[in-house]
């Protein structure tokens, strides 16, 4: 069981690692980003999302922004769709960085039900000066 977890672990971390640099390749979480990601999900065998009402909990400290550009603190810049993963974007005073969050999942079973075991993997990518 130690191993499984360590396996998943050791996924969800590189996986996470490789997202942030095809954010920062694109300077930016972009159309061409998010299409690069997906496809790495899929084939890296992340796994599929199974809760379709699953939502990016709140962001993590600082100013966030949304979708539609605005400050609103606490959402995610990612499209949910086939794969569970969370992209923030934060602003600072020299410009603006991202956060990508990344879900290890570890399914033990007990006496013939599956539990399963959720852990959010954090990461963060270099800060995109403002020009």
């Amino acid at each position: 069981m130690i191993v499984i977890g360590g396996l998943s672990f050791s996924k969800a971390f590189k996986i996470k690692n490789r997202m942030i640099e095809v954010i920062e390749k694109y300077k930016g979480y972009t159309d061409e980003a998010e299409e690069e990601i997906d496809n790495l999900l899929n084939e890296t065998g992340y796994p599929v999302l199974r809760d379709f009402n699953f939502k990016c909990p709140i962001g993590r400290d600082g100013n966030v922004t949304g979708l539609n550009g605005s400050e609103t603190g606490t959402t995610a810049v990612n499209n949910i769709n086939s794969y569970k993963y969370c992209v923030y974007q934060y602003k600072t005073v020299r410009g603006y960085y991202y956060s990508v969050v990344t879900y290890m999942q570890i399914e033990l079973p007990l006496l013939g039900d599956v539990a399963q075991i959720e852990i959010p993997i954090y990461g963060d990518t270099k800060i995109f000066l403002d020009v």
